[in-house]
Order: C-alpha cells, then sequence, then structure tokens
C-alpha cells in the first residue's frame, strides 16, 4: 500500500524498540563484519521484523555515491524468452530497491561492447549481460571488455571463461537430454531437431543433451535430422516440411518460438498435433501453456535466475571483491498436450 510506504519504520524505529544505538542497529542490519554478540544481532533482527523494517536503498545509495540503477543488456526484444527474462529481472530490481535500465544489442557483438561503455558513462551500479550470438572472434573482444569494466558485470545464459565476472547459466545439456529423453520413453526413434544458430553456446550444449539421450538408447545420431536456423517461428515453419519428408514422428524445437513455427505450419498441411506428430519446445514462455495443444517443453527457472542475478549485485556492490562462482540452475521438462506415445508402442 502506497500510505505503509509512508509510514514504514525507519532505523531509529528499531533502535528505539531495541534499546540500541543506530549506529549500533545499522552495523547490524548491514551485515557488517564487527564485534557484536549473536544475542544483540538476534534481537536487533527480531525487531526489524516485528516493525516491517525494510531499508532505504536510496539513502543507502547516496552515501555510497551509488545509483541504485542496473543495466540488463539483451540480444533483443522479439524473443519471447527475453522478454520475460527482462520482466522477470525487472521485478527482482525493484524489489530489491534498484532501478533498471535495459538495452538490446540487436543480436551484435559490436553493439554488445558499445553498450556495456554506455552503461558505465550512464552511472549504473551493475551491469547484466547476455550476449550475442558470436563468433570465435568476438570471444576476446567481450573478455577485454568484461574485465576493464569498472562496475560488476553478472553474465546470464552465455559464460566467457577468460573472465572474473561471475555467471548465472542453466543446464542446457541436461534440458536437451530431458526433451529427446521423454520423446525416446515414448516410443519415438527418429525425431527431428530444429536449432537455433549453430554458434551459439547454448543450441549447441542442447544439442549435446540431444545426442546424449539418442546414445543411451542406442540410436545413430542422423544428421539429415538436424536443421539450424533462428529462435523464431519462421526457421519452425519452413523446416516442418524436410522433416517430414525424412519420415520423423517426433520434432524437438530448440525454443518455443521454433515450436509455434511448427505449430503453424502443421495447420497448413492439415497435421494434427500429437495425434500425427509429436512436437517438444524449449523455455517455457508465457503462451506455451495456452497452445491448441498445451506444449510439451522444457522450462528454465526464470525466477531462479533473476534472484540469483539480484544476490551477486547485492554481494559485489557490497564488496567488488569478492569472488562470486558460477551458478548452474536446472531446467524442468513440463509434460502437456503436444506430444503422446508412438501407435504400438
Amino acid at each position: 500500500m502506497l500510505g505503509e510506504d509512508y509510514m514504514r519504520a525507519t532505523i531509529k524505529d528499531v533502535a528505539k524498540r531495541s534499546g540500541f544505538s543506530i549506529a549500533t542497529v545499522s552495523l547490524v542490519l548491514n551485515n557488517r563484519p564487527v564485534s557484536i554478540s549473536d544475542t544483540t544481532r538476534e534481537k536487533i533482527k527480531a525487531c526489524a521484523e516485528e516493525l516491517n523494517y525494510r531499508p532505504n536503498r536510496l539513502a543507502y545509495g547516496m552515501s555510497k555515491n551509488n545509483s541504485n540503477t542496473i543495466g540488463l543488456i539483451l540480444p533483443n526484444n522479439q524473443n519471447t524468452y527475453f522478454s520475460e527474462l527482462s520482466k522477470t529481472i525487472h521485478e527482482a530490481t525493484s524489489k530489491a530497491g534498484f532501478n533498471i535500465l535495459v538495452s538490446y544489442s540487436d543480436n551484435t557483438p559490436d553493439k554488445d561492447i558499445e553498450l556495456i561503455h554506455l552503461m558505465v558513462n550512464c552511472g549504473v551500479d551493475a551491469a547484466v549481460l547476455i550476449s550475442a550470438n558470436i563468433s570465435t572472434d568476438h570471444i576476446s573482444l567481450y573478455e577485454n571488455a568484461i574485465n576493464k569494466c569498472p562496475i560488476p558485470i553478472i553474465q546470464v545464459d552465455r559464460k566467457f571463461s577468460n573472465t572474473k565476472s561471475p555467471s548465472v547459466m542453466v543446464d542446457n545439456v541436461l534440458g536437451g537430454y530431458l526433451a529427446t529423453k521423454h520423446l525416446l520413453d515414448y516410443g519415438h526413434l527418429r525425431i527431428g531437431c530444429i536449432a537455433g544458430p549453430g554458434n551459439y553456446p547454448g543450441c549447441r550444449s542442447r544439442l549435446k543433451g540431444y545426442r546424449q539421450a539418442l546414445s543411451e538408447y542406442n540410436i545413430e545420431y542422423d544428421e539429415r535430422l538436424i536443421h539450424f536456423g533462428k529462435y523464431d517461428i519462421e526457421t519452425g515453419r519452413s523446416t516442418l516440411s524436410s522433416l517430414l519428408g525424412q519420415n520423423v514422428s517426433a520434432i524437438f524445437a530448440l525454443s518455443d518460438m521454433i515450436a509455434y513455427g511448427v505449430y503453424k505450419e502443421a495447420c497448413l498441411y492439415n497435421i494434427k498435433i500429437p495425434d500425427d506428430i509429436s512436437v517438444v519446445g524449449y523455455d517455457d514462455v508465457f503462451f506455451s501453456d495456452l497452445e491448441n495443444p498445451p506444449l510439451t517443453t522444457v522450462a528454465q527457472p526464470v525466477r531462479f535466475i533473476a534472484l540469483s542475478v539480484i544476490n551477486k549485485i547485492t554481494a559485489l556492490l557490497e564488496d567488488s571483491s569478492v569472488l562470486l562462482p558460477d551458478e548452474f540452475l536446472v531446467p524442468v521438462l513440463k509434460v502437456r498436450g503436444s506430444t503422446r506415445k508412438y501407435p504400438g508402442k
């Protein structure tokens, strides 16, 4: 409620309730490494909780000469997954007391480098980078820009190994494996795969999981069943006829956007999903549960990505010298109506 924000408790209120000085309360509530007894800390935190105390990030930022603004660099705003990720990170930063400045690189590596410099010039406290699809020629440029950046950078989804900047990643190998194994468990032996750009690490990782599942079932990998393109609807539409010509009974689309293209093209061919062909997507964006039939897909843990990003940013703003580990989050397969068992299974 707006009124609650105007009337919210202050450190002075917590000090009065607990009986300790404002300085002591401030040290405890900001987790400063000072010699204050556990009993005192527990009492102060209990009083803060009773009063529903929340830190005033604006005042804290002014005292630290911070802007309380986080920069977010995304490849584009057409991919629904990036839109959902942006929205979730925005919500998490707001709850943590930060503003957010969002920019898009149009999936162009040089633009990413420009935006990193722009974020610094705009005075953001830290930046979150989801880089463009890149070739090996650009890796050193990214690593140089990240290592020389005077503000913390959190890498999401795509990691440049020769940097000290922490990352938040999803286990895409596991995701590809889960999707393919689900289809294999349903008796599908010829599984087409519609991928994104072949030079994108996430794409290669999902394909690796696809191959691992096939190997586990002693099914030979067939390059004719793999098609590369973009993470968009058109790639799904343009590829379906070719895979149907290869007599596939199921398709693993490496993004939900690609799967939507398969859905759309299947209607033109009067092909029913899943009666005639099973489809699995990847990302679990909002519309996937609203498709007809609802799309079976590998869900990226978007909320946990956002929380991990904020935790890392907060830790680095508190102590920029701390070395934070990379974090690998686990995707989850959500089985819905777009897959069924192969006839006779």
